[in-house]
């Protein structure tokens, strides 16, 4: 275990961890993978907005267009998005409507409050307060 009066220790956990797995080929793959998955999700997102703004349903388009799903069999064939560090194991919709926590739809509030979040973070959408 690390203390805080050992920070050392981190830094040289994290030179180890960058010597023996993000300098080699897979690591960077890995990295590389990063900024794929980013260009990607801002793509969809970009997608989703323009629906929403002309009033179509984005549900399944957030739901597995935008989530991170796990790279299985079954989400491939679904053409559920593949992520590099995914949250989402099977089909979201399904598990969640079948275990009662969500609603038909909710997946549009999901969006809303990710689009809030997301224009609050990004310097063009920030309001100047003079």
């Amino acid at each position: 275990m690390i203390t805080i009066a050992q920070p050392h220790s981190v830094s040289k956990y994290v030179g180890e961890f960058r010597r023996r797995y993000l300098e080699t080929s897979p690591g960077q793959r890995h990295l590389a993978s990063y900024d794929r998955e980013r260009q990607e999700v801002r793509a969809i997102f970009a997608e989703i907005q323009a629906k929403r703004d002309a009033g179509q349903d984005i549900t399944d388009d957030v739901l597995y267009r935008l989530l991170p799903y796990s790279n299985t069999k079954y989400n491939r064939e679904q053409g559920h998005r593949i992520s590099t560090w995914p949250a989402v194991i099977k089909d979201i919709k399904t598990w969640h409507e079948g275990a009662g926590w969500q609603v038909p739809m909710n997946g549009c509030v999901s969006f809303r409050l990710g689009n809030h979040a997301y224009e609050r973070g990004n310097p063009v959408h920030r309001k100047t307060v003079s």
